[in-house]
């Protein structure tokens, strides 16, 4: 089993997400897609798209998104499976037809979201707790494709998780903990929507949380790999 990861910032690593792929025993290939100038040739059994400080519309200024939202559209029509994670999941609806906008509100730091119908009966969450805490740091949402199915839901940002084919979206973090949400808020440090947040705050609620996010991260992970990518490799692509 080998997973593709589409690292779209240098800061924004897969992180715990990585670790738990590596502790299921598949192999994982990073492909630092900001350094790519054309599309890489590359080949695995499932797609992990993490995060990064863009729009997904922001292709004149990233050239790589232009060809990463095709691959993940070609690789969602297929049926190949794939998990997008923040940015990741809404180049994931950008790319099978859905839309991303602004958030009313930016979402950082310690949240709640609540698994639907739906998300409750999705394998994706099996022995997954509901509601479920998460980390957040985004501005922008994403909608629900058509043919889509909306797994969990916000207070503030009502669509957080989405199925559509074998892939799934989340609008939220579990892959971090306090080291990596501290490296952010120095790499982002301009970031306007940090005015105002305690910092301090959210990285102090880490040290009650820290294992608990770990936990879901690896159950989440193993899930994709036990279902998703297991179903997958029934069939030849």
């Amino acid at each position: 089993m080998k997973v593709l990861v589409l690292q779209n910032h240098p800061c924004e690593d897969a992180a715990k997400a990585g670790t738990a792929f590596e502790e299921y025993g598949a192999e994982i290939e990073v492909i630092e897609c900001f350094k790519c100038k054309q599309t890489p040739i590359i080949a695995g059994d499932a797609l992990l798209v993490l995060g990064g400080p863009m729009n997904v519309y922001e292709e004149q200024k990233y050239p790589f998104l232009r060809w990463e939202t095709t691959m993940i559209r070609e690789w969602a029509e297929e049926g190949r499976p794939i998990l997008g994670i923040c940015l990741g999941a809404q180049l994931l609806s950008k790319a099978t037809g859905g839309k991303v906008t602004k958030n009313i509100t930016p979402e950082i730091g310690h949240f709640e979201v609540e698994q639907t119908t739906s998300g409750r009966e999705d394998p994706i969450f099996t022995g997954i707790r509901n509601p479920l805490p998460v980390v957040q740091w985004h501005q922008d949402t994403f909608s629900v494709p058509t043919g889509g199915t909306l797994l969990a839901s916000g207070t503030s940002c009502q669509n957080q998780a989405f199925r559509i084919y074998r892939a799934i979206g989340l609008q939220f973090h579990l892959e971090i903990g306090r080291d990596k949400m501290s490296s952010w808020m120095k790499e982002y440090v301009s970031d306007t929507t940090l005015a105002g947040i305690d910092t301090d705050a959210i990285l102090k609620e880490f040290s009650g949380k820290e294992t608990l996010y770990a936990d879901i991260c690896t159950k989440l992970v193993q899930n994709f790999c036990r279902y998703d990518i297991a179903d997958a490799l029934k069939r030849k692509f």
